[in-house]
């Protein structure tokens, strides 16, 4: 805990630039980031940022990975978990299971491509987050978060950074709030602020001595595209 807690603030110190404050920049950064007019989120971006190489692209299947098989950042436990809740659409289930057996396993999860994780993270990620109403820089970080936590996780940081109720759900007043923040002089921009959180959690993970440090550069780099 105590080296992910330093890592943490290694992270911030390195990579979050202090706001000038003078009035005219805060007027500025406020105006261009958040007002009503701004860009908002697009699902493209964030889709081909999140599955590249050194993200979620490719298999994987690390025995210290509660998460087990996973390609393109798409767990076998997180789709069975789904199937099992009814949740997993049969158009998706015919093409989760790949080799046509009548079951989604662990002979599936390599198999599994481009375009069917663009379909899921869709369904599952993107439209539950409701991305495309989201600031573009938020919506990319907390899309990510979702893809990585979970999107009810993902929420709930973003509401924190926000101030609107933390129930976990991306509702109307998450939204409002989204489009409402305006940056404190010398404070952070609400993607940083989400950024940190996310460090903050992983942080307090049973798993985080053996993925900290790699879910730490994650975030740092959504962050990077999430302000490019």
């Amino acid at each position: 805990m105590a080296a992910a807690t330093g890592m943490i603030a290694l992270f911030a110190a390195a990579s979050l630039k202090p706001l000038v404050t003078t009035q005219e920049t805060f007027r500025m950064e406020s105006k261009k980031a958040f007002e009503s007019g701004s860009p908002k989120g697009d699902f493209n971006k964030a889709f081909l940022a999140v599955v590249a190489k050194d993200i979620e692209g490719g298999f994987v299947n690390d025995p210290n990975d509660p998460g087990g098989a996973t390609n393109m950042g798409i767990s076998l436990r997180e789709i069975k978990r789904l199937d099992a809740d009814k949740k997993l659409p049969d158009f998706l289930f015919s093409r989760f299971d790949f080799n046509k057996d009548g079951f989604i396993n662990e002979r599936d999860v390599p198999l599994w491509n481009e375009t069917l994780a663009r379909d899921f993270y869709l369904e599952f990620y993107w439209n539950v987050i409701r991305g495309s109403e989201l600031p573009a820089p938020l919506a990319i970080i907390v899309f990510d978060s979702a893809v990585n936590e979970g999107a009810p996780k993902a929420a709930m940081h973003l509401q924190r950074c926000v101030g609107s109720e933390t129930d976990g759900r991306v509702g109307p007043e998450t939204i409002r709030a989204a489009w409402a923040f305006r940056i404190k002089p010398g404070g952070l921009r609400p993607e940083e602020d989400v950024f940190l959180s996310r460090l903050k959690r992983y942080a307090s993970l049973k798993e985080q001595q053996y993925f900290f440090s790699g879910w730490a550069r994650r975030s740092f780099k959504m962050l990077k595209v999430a302000q490019s």
